[in-house]
């Protein structure tokens, strides 16, 4: 998983996409960052900072997404379809001149791995939503996150089943060398 926008495609969105300044909750100094998502009905932000890392904007304050649990301040986006997310960034990029897709850069695995972790059946559901429209490339990526739901007692049967049943497709995929 990459939890830092890659220097490349950094470059070209600084570039075109307005900063904000927001206060850090864990150090209390301000930072610059480009927000690319706004949540409204969920009254966050989601974008990265200047270094490429991801943070969210919650009541005026920014949270950084470094560690992979801090991902888990993000989850109430998977009560959106994912393909929505997609369009919303997209259109925002287009709309200032960038041609870069939201595929190529936003956390959409991350965010799904959040979900998995949570350990509750709602946020579990809702990732397999997501996780249903991510290309091939990046559910190879998840392998951990459905073994994670595979071996947690939380998780309903239904729910272990089909993560077993998606690791097998992967599995079954890598060994015949063709992507799905």
């Amino acid at each position: 998983m990459c939890t830092v926008v890659e220097d490349v495609v950094l470059n070209e969105l600084t570039k075109s996409i307005p900063s904000k300044k927001t206060r850090i909750v864990e150090s209390n100094k301000t930072a610059v960052w480009y927000p690319v998502l706004s949540a409204k009905t969920k009254k966050m932000e989601i974008g990265f900072m200047e270094d490429g890392i991801w943070a969210i904007e919650a009541k005026s304050s920014l949270y950084i997404m470094s560690p992979q649990r801090e991902f888990l301040r993000s989850v109430a986006l998977l009560e959106q379809p994912l393909v929505e997310i997609r369009e919303e960034i997209d259109e925002y990029l287009r709309s200032n001149g960038v041609s870069i897709r939201s595929d190529s850069f936003f956390p959409f695995v991350e965010i799904t791995h959040a979900g998995f972790e949570a350990e509750t059946q709602y946020w579990v559901t809702l990732a397999f939503a997501w996780y249903d429209e991510l290309a091939y490339e990046k559910k190879l990526c998840l392998k951990g996150s459905l073994r994670h739901v595979v071996d947690t007692k939380r998780a309903s049967q239904k729910l272990r089943h089909k993560a077993f049943r998606e690791l097998r497709v992967l599995e079954r995929e890598e060994l015949s060398g063709s992507t799905v």
